[in-house]
This record gives structure tokens, C-alpha cells and sequence, in this order.
């Protein structure tokens, strides 16, 4: 049976190193994906919409609701794989914070964020007082993320089709 060679601190770090560069790639590949699946499922959601608009006529409005349907099912499925693709992203973030800390504070880029989002664990941090200084006074920080606001986009497109749907129904009658 052979015998298992330790690491040395160099070869440690340089395996950190990579783990998080390749973490890295694959948040921004991550992010790359939500963005591009969100804008064609938004740009999906107001041309199906056009589309129906301009060719049903006012006694057909079953067509209406089966496009309707269909287009908001799809941006709720939508919104759970991108709730999805966040979770495993944020946890690829938690893992470079992990890494930051393993190679003794000397790197911080994920941890700023942390910092501004929870800025009560900036003192404990490590960092020279001149960078906590510049982060507690970082203007225009928006805490919430994107998730806040898109989480209302498949409600948006089902407003958008009952409101149209009931406008068909009400000039029918």
C-alpha cells in the first residue's frame, strides 16, 4: 500500500486558488444564464402577447387563454429554476468566502459583499480600519438583490393575460 504525501502549504494554496477561480466562472456563468433565460422569457412573454392581440378576434378568446396559459406556466417555471441556479450560485459564493478565509485574509473580493450587506460584521473582519472606513460609507448600496423584483415577474404576465382575457369577455358581451 502506498503512502499518501502531504501537501505542502504552497500546493494548498494553489488548489484553493483554483477551486476559487473556478467557482468563480461558474457564479458568473450562473448569472450569465438567468439573465439571458430572463430576458427571453420576458421578450417571449410581451410578443406572445402582441401576437395575440393582433390576430384574435373578439369571439375567440379561447385562443387567449390557452397562449395565456401557457406563457405564464412557462414564466413560473421559469422563475423556480432561476430560484434554483441563485441557491447554487450563492452557495459557490459561501464556499469562495471559505477559501478567502483558508488563505488567511488575503483575499476579500466576496467577503465586501458580505460586509456591505451586513455591515455589523465589518469590525470583526480583519480588514485595515481605511477599507472598513470606505465600506461603512459606500453610497447607493442596494441590499436587496435582483430576486426581490423579478420574483414579481410571472404575477406581472398573468395580470397582463386575465386583464386581457377579461377585456375579450367584456367587449363580447
Amino acid at each position: 500500500m502506498a503512502k499518501e504525501r502531504k501537501l505542502t502549504e504552497e500546493e494548498k494554496r494553489e488548489i484553493l486558488l483554483k477551486e476559487y477561480e473556478l467557482c468563480q466562472a461558474s457564479v458568473q456563468s450562473l448569472e450569465s444564464a438567468i439573465w439571458q433565460t430572463s430576458a427571453a422569457i420576458g421578450i417571449g412573454s410581451i410578443g406572445s402577447l402582441i401576437l395575440v392581440v393582433a390576430n384574435v378576434e373578439r369571439d375567440k378568446w379561447g385562443l387567449a387563454v390557452i397562449v395565456g396559459g401557457l406563457v405564464t406556466a412557462t414564466s413560473f417555471m421559469w422563475w423556480y429554476m432561476a430560484r434554483r441556479w441563485w441557491s447554487i450560485q450563492h452557495a459557490k459564493y459561501l464556499r469562495m468566502r471559505h477559501i478567502e478565509e483558508a488563505l488567511c485574509n488575503t483575499m476579500y473580493q466576496v467577503r465586501y459583499i458580505q460586509y456591505l450587506d451586513d455591515p455589523k460584521t465589518l469590525s470583526a473582519s480583519g480588514l485595515p480600519l481605511e477599507h472598513q472606513h470606505q465600506l461603512r460609507h459606500f453610497s447607493n448600496y442596494q441590499r436587496l438583490g435582483i430576486q426581490c423584483v423579478l420574483r414579481f415577474f410571472p404575477y406581472l404576465v398573468l395580470t397582463a393575460w386575465v386583464l386581457y382575457i377579461g377585456a375579450l369577455l367584456l367587449s363580447k358581451s
